[in-house]
């Protein structure tokens, strides 16, 4: 029986979509260790995998509620995660002997994990190759640096300090840390977005896309039902994501353009404080949560910050997005949904009500063209390996390594 440590990281998207592999590697037979948060026990537990949950250690939220909550606190706060998680994980990776790590490609500590002991790693991600958001990311973290240069000079020195703590405690240098900060090639990689066609140039090293699969999240979430007098309307699913919160300013503007619609609109708000809500017009609905993959099979558009389930449940049940990225790999899928022609990207920096309400009639009266690229980009979707497939292969990778030891 292989041992495999199956590494994590706090955000939903990134954790949900590794758990039907996970399954599938336990239905193999393999021991699978699952490094995660009780947050999302009610998901983990249909695995059948071990738990460890890391919230003993650290707090769920404490990547992104500290700090102003830009990338380079989020940045600061990962590293000092990193520190934290380290001790009581080296010592569980001693006591266990593993014989491979998967790993998420933001999820630092699993890579030097990996490193640390030598394990194959299998390195999964929401999009085909990172560099291809890189420079748009880097982007938006040197405009944070021009305008509080002081302030990001300071948070890059913590980070510099941490790296250095890091570094002798995992017995790596500064270089191989680095390295694995930013590496995106691995034993194997698995992507949950199929390679973007106008990207060709994409390297082509051992990948597996992974067709989605959110049949663990239809037995946990409910359903959504949409009140009987608003069923002959279309249907409007605001949503921004369940990590970074810096688009409060966005979600009002979007309040305020639809008060006078004829649409029913359904907003998922997450942290915001239902109490602080502006007086709410009769055609609204506002919830700290929805059931998202039950309203977007009922849902006509779906306004998004382009997060990885997002992305994927919009194209899964047919539904035209607007885009509104906030980090990371939500500026790549935001881009390529606006070249799939299944969606339309909105800067947030130059949003107004007007141009809301252009995008969303234009995009009603092409709703015929939108849904038939969404068909197409849909079948592309589950062209790629099921759950199954994918654990056939990291079980064959593993075995290899037991016997190579």
């Amino acid at each position: 029986m292989v041992r495999i440590a199956v590494c994590t990281c706090p955000e939903f998207s990134h954790t949900i979509a590794i758990l039907p592999m996970v399954r599938s590697l336990v239905h193999e037979g393999a021991d699978v260790y699952l490094f995660s948060y009780s947050q999302y026990s009610k998901y983990l537990d249909q695995t059948g995998a071990r738990l460890f949950h890391l919230d003993r250690i650290v707090p769920h939220d404490y990547l992104w509620k500290k700090g102003e909550g830009h990338v380079l606190d989020v940045e600061v706060m990962r590293f000092k995660q990193c520190r934290l998680v380290s001790s009581p994980l080296l010592k569980q990776f001693e006591l266990v002997k593993f014989d491979l790590v998967i790993t998420e490609q933001i999820c630092l500590w699993g890579k030097l994990l990996a490193a640390r002991f030598s394990l194959p790693m299998v390195v999964t991600s929401t999009v085909y190759d990172p560099a291809h958001y890189h420079d748009e990311f880097r982007g938006s973290v040197s405009w944070r640096i021009r305008r509080r240069p002081l302030r990001a000079l300071f948070k890059l020195l913590r980070i510099l300090l941490v790296a250095g703590v890091l570094a002798r405690k995992f017995r790596v240098s500064h270089r191989e840390l680095s390295d694995l900060f930013h590496k995106r090639e691995a034993d194997l990689y698995i992507h949950y977005i199929p390679k973007d066609p106008f990207y060709p140039d994409a390297p082509t090293h051992e990948k597996i896309h992974m067709a989605p699969d959110d049949s663990i999240r239809r037995v946990i979430e409910g359903s959504f039902t949409v009140p009987s007098q608003f069923l002959e309307k279309r249907i409007i699913y605001i949503s921004m994501g369940t990590v970074h919160t810096g688009l409060i300013d966005v979600l009002w503007l979007f309040w305020e353009a639809f008060k006078d619609s004829d649409y029913f609109v359904v907003f998922s708000l997450g942290e915001v404080l239902l109490d602080q809500l502006p007086p709410m017009p009769s055609h609204y609905m506002a919830e700290k949560y929805v059931s998202q993959l039950s309203i977007l099979d009922q849902a006509h558009l779906f306004i998004t910050h382009a997060g990885a389930n997002s992305f994927l449940e919009g194209i899964n049940s047919l539904t035209p997005m607007l885009a509104i990225p906030q980090a990371y790999d939500q500026f790549y899928m935001a881009d390529m949904l606006d070249r799939l022609g299944i969606g339309k990207r909105l800067a947030a920096e130059h949003l107004e009500v007007a141009k809301i309400q252009d995008t969303v009639r234009t995009v009603f009266d092409q709703h015929g063209e939108y849904l038939t690229c969404l068909q197409e980009a849909r079948q592309k979707l589950h062209e790629g390996m099921v759950s199954a497939q994918a654990a056939h292969q990291v079980i064959r990778l593993a075995d290899q390594h037991k016997l190579d030891r």
